[in-house]
């Protein structure tokens, strides 16, 4: 059997959880995705270092599009591509 990529662990994780999006300082859906991910050392790492490891692989996915928020300076923030807001055109 395969292993799903960190991106499709993420996705699946949103959407047990009901959320399209994951942003900086969502903490306990990006450790819930690290827990999913047994195929790597996610769980070991320190969480600053394992956050932009699942960021850096949701940038590199088709499964979602980049967008950039503002909180107290500019962070990524990823949608699933079939979200309604995305889908809507924002």
């Amino acid at each position: 059997m395969k292993n799903k990529t960190i991106a499709e662990y993420m996705k699946d994780v949103l959407i047990e959880q009901g959320f399209d999006a994951i942003c900086y300082g969502d903490c306990s859906l990006l450790d819930d995705c690290a827990q999913k991910c047994t195929h790597t050392n996610l769980r070991k790492l320190h969480p600053l270092i394992r956050h932009q490891r699942i960021f850096s692989a949701l940038e590199k996915s088709p499964l979602f599009i980049k967008r950039y928020v503002r909180y107290e300076r500019l962070v990524r923030c990823f949608y699933l591509k079939e979200s309604p807001w995305i889908l809507k055109g924002h």
